[in-house]
């Protein structure tokens, strides 16, 4: 086999991918059937059967048949008396007698004789374009039927455009036919040879490199940056110009994808235009595009690349069959597309993406803008996001967001899960984890306080596997997840201070009216909403101790329980490090948002890693030790071995720390232990050298057993 490195032929612009799906579908068809294909390091490698890598130069000069491109449903096409220049092109191939040309000849004779057949002599309008496109596809042979495959899709009721090219083979002033033959008589004359200026065209096309004499002529959405314009070229203005030969592979290239009317399930409801590797635009990944480019586009391809050397005949059957499927749906949009490409539900063999939005640019004009490439990996914390495709979740809500009556917060906020999905399924680090709870509880926060958006969307539930799959390095994340799998003796999960979402049967809902647990507010900053929780679940777990006390006539053992357990209790080092660091307080705040989306109530909640286990390292202030005793009596009784210990909270306690007074919070707290039987040796304890409000708020913070044990050792109660 001999190997040619085509390195005319690259991924961007998307002129020169498709230029070289059309050389490759031209040889694998007319010139060497075992020939193979590739991308290597971005350029496009041929191995072919042929000894003469000449030979492939020859054939396109002087065997070469154009594929019979024709539009005659389109004015500018050369079928109508008002088309005077394509007129004069269409007839060039008409009366040429060169053996290349056949197939054009006949096709163009048997237009003519259906143009005749349905009385048409100007461009047809919508109703006679319909008949004009069934009689094409009756009539004309499978050679013109794949360009018409490739333009036109119709349907049970109307006719579709596929992306690709434009509305039907026509981009603005742009008619793809008639150019096509325009360039195909700029290569060669009506016996077929090649023209002067061809065979410098042809190795320009083929091997890059300048060339002169490039013809004047517009390139359309394929490349912009050929299209002209102002400051596209030295001066005010620049023009358009093309190689030839270019444009003719691009064509011919562009014949590979076959549209199809396909009903999908899910997001739309009406029948959707079925295109290779076509989805709808998101400007996930891609900061230069917002949501106004969503609406104003025609669409996004994704098209392959592959390493290995393929036949022509699998990379037909890839463009023919090509399946971008998430969680057993298609995918509809680009962040579907992500997903698929991290968790294999795309074609085996296929390597990278490189990702295209035609979008609305320069008035009326669509390009093909290039935007990022993403590669084809198995990445297994995409599993995770099973849960937003639950029901429709996810989709749900993007299609919510782009209407008008979406606040725009939540746009903003939608279009940061998208980021951090498609971020996630690049590039799989654990911290990728953390950013997306991050975003999602960005997007809870402003949920919880608009109605219109928990009128379109139910509330969002995670599995424990997100806890697992997160990054438990940083103490801040530990921190958050102390407190977001709080249960406490009431019961009630942290999400019920944050958001107005219901228990238990009721999960699934959200609770109308105004609820008075929801402490935890988007306004105030994490010290305040953690002193504000603090505050409501000792006032809950009192209230809780009273109505027992009504029902059952005493007081019930449960009166000593812990209002701040926790699946996940934090280590004393970790509220040392939340004591003496503040610059990680917003995202504190974000991630027991987002972490409070997570079931905590499963009975097969994951082992973390033993990051952060370690016994305290840092100086623990006595005053955080009494304090925090007040709060863990059920872990306390069981430390000293003192099953009977009733230690309930002093009613000053919490107004002590909400007004900063924590020495007095301290010798409160002391006192209460030593009239329980606890024998601390201090008569009071200085306060330290640390903010009070940040002391007051860490009582919140759920810690381990263990390090119960420590804080009694601090306080010298315990041998």
């Amino acid at each position: 086999m001999t190997r040619i490195d085509v390195s005319g032929c690259r991924p961007t612009p998307l002129s020169s991918y498709l230029k070289a799906l059309g050389l490759f579908r031209i040889v694998g068809e007319q010139f060497d059937p075992e020939v193979r294909a590739s991308w290597v390091n971005d350029t496009f490698v041929l191995s072919t059967s042929k000894d003469d890598e000449h030979a492939l130069q020859d054939f396109l000069l002087y065997r070469y048949r154009p594929t019979p491109i024709a539009d005659p449903w389109n004015g500018g096409s050369g079928y109508y008396p008002k088309d005077i220049e394509p007129q004069k092109l269409v007839r060039a191939i008409a009366e040429s007698s060169a053996p290349r040309l056949a197939m054009f000849r006949d096709v163009i004779r048997e237009i003519h004789y259906i143009l005749e057949d349905l009385q048409l002599v100007e461009k047809p309008n919508s109703a006679q374009k319909r008949d004009l496109l069934v009689s094409c596809r009756n009539r004309l042979s499978d050679e013109a039927i794949r360009w018409l495959d490739a333009a036109v899709v119709m349907t049970s009721t109307d006719m579709r455009w596929p992306p690709l090219l434009g509305v039907g083979g026509n981009d603005g002033r742009l008619e793809f036919s008639a150019n096509f033959l325009k360039h195909i008589l700029a290569v060669m004359d009506a016996d077929g040879k090649p023209t002067r200026a061809s065979a410098g065209w042809l190795s320009a096309a083929l091997y890059g490199g300048a060339v002169p004499g490039l013809a004047k002529s517009a390139v359309g959405q394929f490349d912009p940056g050929s299209a002209g314009g102002p400051n596209a070229a030295a001066g005010f203005e620049g023009e358009a110009r093309v190689n030839p030969w270019d444009f003719i592979l691009a064509m011919e290239g562009a014949i590979l994808f076959a549209a199809a009317s396909t009903h999908r399930l899910g997001r739309y409801d009406n029948a959707m235009l079925s295109y290779p590797f076509t989805v709808q635009v998101a400007g996930a990944g891609q900061a230069a595009l917002v949501m106004e480019d969503e609406s104003a586009s025609r669409a996004e391809m994704w098209l392959p690349l592959w390493g290995r050397p393929a036949t022509y005949l699998e990379i037909r059957r890839m463009f023919e069959e090509g399946r971008s499927e998430v969680f057993q749906r298609r995918a509809a949009d680009a962040v579907d597309f992500a997903v698929a490409c991290a968790s294999l539900g795309v074609d085996r063999g296929i390597d990278a993406f490189h990702r295209y939005a035609f979008l609305n640019r320069a008035g009326k004009s669509y390009f093909a803008v290039p935007l990022t490439r993403v590669m084809v990996k198995r990445n297994p914390r995409t599993d995770l996001l099973r849960d937003l495709d639950d029901h429709g979740w996810l989709q749900r809500a993007q299609r919510y967001a782009r209407k008008e009556e979406a606040p725009a917060e939540f746009r903003k906020a939608i279009r940061a899960v998208d980021d951090g999905i498609f971020a996630l399924c690049q590039d799989g680090h654990p911290g990728k984890v953390n950013h997306l709870l991050m975003v999602l509880g960005d997007l809870e926060r402003i949920m919880s306080t608009s109605k219109k958006s928990r009128d379109a969307l139910p509330p969002l539930w995670l599995n424990a596997g997100w806890i697992e799959d997160a990054d438990h390095k940083a103490w801040s994340f530990r921190i958050a997840l102390a407190m977001a799998s709080m249960t406490g003796a009431q019961g009630n999960g942290m999400r019920h201070y944050i958001s107005p979402v219901g228990e238990g049967k009721m999960m699934r809902q959200w609770m109308p009216g105004t609820i008075p647990d929801m402490v935890w507010t988007g306004s105030a900053d994490l010290t305040d909403n953690m002193a504000a929780l603090l505050n409501r679940r000792l006032l809950n777990a009192a209230v809780s101790v009273r109505l027992e006390i009504a029902e059952q006539g005493a007081v019930p053992d449960r009166h000593a329980g812990n209002p701040f357990a926790a699946a996940y209790p934090a280590s004393l080092n970790d509220v040392m490090q939340f004591l003496s660091h503040s610059q990680l307080d917003r995202d504190i705040n974000r991630l027991v948002r987002g972490l409070s989306l997570v079931r905590f109530h499963s009975v097969n909640l994951p082992r973390l890693s033993s990051e952060g286990n370690t016994l305290a390292d840092f100086f623990v202030p006595g005053a955080y030790a009494a304090i925090k005793l007040m709060f863990v009596p059920d872990i306390l009784k069981r430390t000293l071995n003192k099953p009977d210990l009733t230690l309930p909270v002093p009613p000053a306690l919490s107004g002590l720390l909400r007004s900063g007074q924590i020495a007095k919070a301290a010798r409160a707290s002391v006192q209460r232990l030593r009239h329980s039987g606890v024998a601390v040796p201090f008569e009071s304890i200085q306060a330290p050298a640390l903010l009070p409000q940040r002391l007051a708020a860490s009582m919140v913070v759920p810690i381990r057993p263990r390090d119960v044990r420590h804080l009694c050792r601090v306080l010298h109660c315990l041998s």
